[in-house]
């Protein structure tokens, strides 16, 4: 939203002022008995005062200074005057004042009888427009009794700077103005005032300049929150002597220096703090993981250097720590291991070496992209530990009681174990509760034990990727597996798909890429409801893509695969035609999307979708970290845009249809063009005939089409050149003809996507007949003429041929005589300059 900023006049004034004024029209209009009275029926009535003047006057110019809003944001326009734009319609001149009432404050302000609580909270007001500011006569107006303001989510965005009479009211106590648009510098306290300031929270503006260190003087201030502003310039030194603070959170701002230190004689109350997301600077003092009263510590996202000094035991209060994303270096504190019960510690993305110390109390852990070595400890009793990105070389012996200790996630992505998983036949053990095995990127080998398929019951997430596990799928997966997502690419199990696997009902990603899996297409995957990615390509599956209804459990076709949205069969042994019904089928692939045409895949290999996008994630019941439930990210390797890359973050919209690198014949079926969600489709690489329907023209968020290396014959359908969000096409090496079609979108493509093959198309961007300027209105674009055009239509097939191969012969006799003239010419004229020589000699 963006509103006027015309005037500096805070109008923050203008609301204390206005307190002082409500206060006094509460006051007369209460209910009290007045002096007026009045016999009626032998019963004494109090008459009711009526409102003075000058109460309503300076109500209605408050109202004028004002816009409220309900609804999207606005700033109105705020000379216009009618009702329509501005709510409280009761407040008019003529009427009684002491009868007015606020619709949208009801009943937070006029249903107090004495103004000690304002309660504005995201009202979306917006002074856009100040008459001239109120003028306070003296402090003493401010109404004494206001003890609590929260003016918080509004859109004060006229208001500019915070005025320093916000801190001069006597009983103010709370104070919430987070979350607007204010501009400038925090004003310091009076350091000759004692307040009774206990909250203060001006977070989520627009903030500059140095925190004012006589806020840390204020003897009754127990929470202050100055996140996301822009603050900047060193932490005052006072920031731990107020003995009072219980929570400080300058988080998200461009604070630089190093944390102040503690004072050991100070006796804190600090409970949380959070310096997070700042440029803070060298090393961490250990004196601050010792403070009694600290219960939280949030330090990362800084440039904090050098290594962690051995401490004594942490607090007893301690329970969550993150330092992480800073340039910490050496070895981690084994005072770590000694946190209270239950604590977490987040020390990912910084630089510890060494060894992982022993922890045997925590229960979330996160030491992922460090450069840790040795063997994978684990703590006993642990909800979840993320040891991915590390150089960790060796599995425990006790890997299997892993199982039984940790309760919900193991991620040990990305390091160096080797060897083979300690086998078992299935989970021993009814108190099995792990959720999630992550074990990608290593080296372990041998073959897969079957308790990770059998057994565990509560697992949902097994992802052994990029392994080199060999042997088969064992195949005995029973009625109990919960399993959501299985992801194996890039190993070498071989064998047969496990039929067994249709008793995952819950189902949603099955990535076996990049194996030796062989047999017909696995058209029993069509029972899971909920699959949503199925990735086969690179393995060895043969014989045609058809919807067996053997093992279905639906009557209808409209059912199988309908929640498919990835599907990639590329690069196996798949023959015959394309069936129809199977595309009619991907339901998931026709639903409107949110995302705003025309974004991508970046360079970094992340999704970027549009407005409202989600990521594909696997909720993961019941596990809970930093206060919030835990999601597994799904990650697929798409080939799109002529390359091959790792999508670590999918977006629900990234649609994908990949059939290239097999036998395919037939027609491309039109059903295809309407799965308007589609963002990829290649079916490149195949024996694909017939002409491209023009149906695709209806695929308006299709950004990656290759149709190349077919047999496709026909002109490229015009319907083609309206896909505006097409960044890459390629149509190479087909039997294409006529003219390439123009449009703002085809424009952009290179020559490359045409050539090879498809010696019958012609116009830019292929050098054939492109012609740079355009042509006129109604004039027709005539193709060149083939060998067969020149012979008559009513020869026989014997006489075509004869006269086709009669004008190769003319031509190329024409051909070879004028390169026969060329040489006789040269010839000739070199042996005339040699008598020309000789004859003057």
């Amino acid at each position: 939203m963006a509103c006027s900023k015309t005037h500096h006049a805070s109008l923050l004034l203008l609301v204390i002022a206005l307190l002082q004024l409500v206060v006094v029209h509460l006051a007369h209009c209460s209910n009290e008995p007045s002096s007026n009275t009045s016999r009626q029926g032998g019963n004494i009535m109090h008459v009711r005062a009526r409102c003075q003047q000058q109460e309503a006057a300076a109500l209605l110019r408050l109202k004028q200074s004002f816009s409220f809003t309900i609804g999207p944001s606005f700033c109105s326009n705020s000379e216009a005057s009618d009702d329509t734009t501005i709510l409280l319609p009761s407040w008019r001149a003529g009427n009684d004042c002491c009868r007015w009432e606020d619709q949208r404050l009801s009943p937070a302000l006029f249903n107090l009888t004495s103004l000690r609580y304002l309660n504005l909270e995201h009202n979306e007001f917006c002074g856009s427009h100040l008459p001239g500011p109120v003028p306070l006569s003296n402090e003493g107006s401010i109404h004494p009794n206001l003890k609590i303001v929260d003016l918080s989510k509004n859109s004060f965005s006229g208001l500019g700077i915070i005025p320093a009479s916000m801190f001069t009211l006597p009983s103010l106590q709370y104070l919430d103005l987070s979350s607007n648009s204010l501009t400038g510098t925090i004003p310091p306290p009076r350091s000759n005032m004692s307040l009774l300031l206990q909250h203060l929270d001006l977070s989520s503006n627009s903030l500059s300049g140095p925190i004012p260190a006589s806020i840390f003087t204020q003897p009754s201030l127990q929470h202050l929150d100055l996140s996301y502003n822009s603050l900047s310039r060193p932490i005052p030194p006072s920031i731990f002597t107020q003995p009072s603070l219980q929570y400080l959170d300058l988080s998200n701002n461009s604070l630089t220096g190093t944390i102040p230190a503690f004072r050991s004689t100070m006796s804190l109350s600090l409970q949380y703090l959070a310096l997070s997301a700042n440029s803070l600077s060298g090393p961490i003092p250990a004196s601050i993981f010792t403070q009694p009263s600290l219960h939280e510590l949030y330090l990362c996202k800084n440039q904090l250097s050098g290594s962690i000094e051995e401490f004594q035991k942490p607090s007893a209060m301690l329970t969550f720590i993150d330092l992480s994303s800073n340039h910490l270096s050496g070895t981690i504190p084994s005072s770590f291991s000694k946190l209270t019960a239950g604590g977490t510690l987040v020390l990912d993305s910084t630089k510890f070496t060494g060894q992982i110390p022993d922890y045997t109390t925590i229960t979330d852990l996160d030491l992922s992209f460090n450069k840790l070595r040795g063997v994978v400890p684990f703590p006993s009793g642990a909800n979840n530990v993320d040891y991915s990105n590390n150089k960790l070389s060796s599995l425990p012996s006790n890997f299997l009681s892993l199982f039984e200790t940790v309760i919900d996630s193991i991620n040990l992505a990305n390091n160096e174990l080797r060897g083979p998983l300690p086998y078992a036949a299935e989970c021993h053990h009814q108190n099995v509760h792990l959720k999630t095995l992550d074990i990608s990127s290593n080296h372990l080998g041998g073959s897969i034990p079957p308790y990770l398929l059998k057994g565990c019951n509560e697992l949902k997430v097994l992802n052994l990727r990029g392994n080199r596990f060999g042997g088969t799928w064992p195949d005995d997966v029973d009625v109990s597996c919960q399993l959501i997502l299985i992801d194996l690419h890039g190993n070498q199990i071989q064998g047969r798909l496990p039929g067994s696997l249709d008793n995952c009902k819950q189902l949603q990603d099955l990535d076996v890429g990049g194996n030796n899996f062989t047999g017909v297409f696995p058209s029993w995957l069509g029972n899971l409801s909920y699959l949503r990615l199925l990735v086969l390509r690179s393995n060895k599956f043969y014989g045609p893509v058809s919807i067996s209804h053997h093992k279905m459990n639906h009557s209808t076709t409209r059912s199988y695969f309908s929640s498919l949205e990835i599907i990639d069969l590329a690069g196996n042994g798949f023959t015959g035609v394309l069936p129809l019904e199977l595309f009619a089928s991907f339901t998931s692939m026709v639903r409107s999307s949110n995302r705003t045409v025309g974004d991508g895949l970046e360079n970094n290999n992340t999704w970027h979708a549009g407005d409202g996008g989600s990521t594909l994630t696997v909720p993961i019941a019941g596990i809970e970290y930093s206060g919030s439930p835990t999601q597994y990210q799904v990650a697929v390797d798409v080939a799109m845009k002529q390359q091959y890359m790792r999508v670590s973050k999918i977006f629900s919209d990234l649609v994908v249809i990949d059939m290239s690198n097999n036998r395919f014949s037939g027609s491309i079926p039109r059903t295809v063009g309407n799965l308007t969600s589609l963002l990829v489709l290649n079916m490149s690489h195949n024996a694909l005939t017939g002409p491209i329907p023009g149906e695709l023209g209806r695929l308006v968020q299709i950004e990656s089409l290759d149709l190349s290396w077919n047999r496709l014959t026909g002109e490229i359908p015009r319907q083609l050149a309206a896909l505006t969000a097409l960044e890459w096409l390629n149509l190479s090496y087909n039997d294409l003809s006529g003219s390439i079609p123009s449009g703002s979108q085809f424009s952009t493509f290179t020559s490359s996507s045409f050539q090879g093959g498809n010696l019958g198309l012609y116009g830019c961007p292929l050098p054939v007949r492109c012609n740079l300027t355009q042509p006129s209105p109604g004039s027709k674009v005539l193709p060149p003429p083939s060998p067969q055009q020149l012979v008559p239509d009513g020869a026989s097939a014997d006489r075509r041929f004869e006269l086709i191969v009669l004008w190769l012969l003319v031509g190329s006799g024409y051909g070879v005589g004028f390169a026969l003239a060329v040489v006789l010419q040269v010839v000739l004229t070199r042996r005339r300059k040699k008598i020309i020589a000789r004859q003057s000699v």
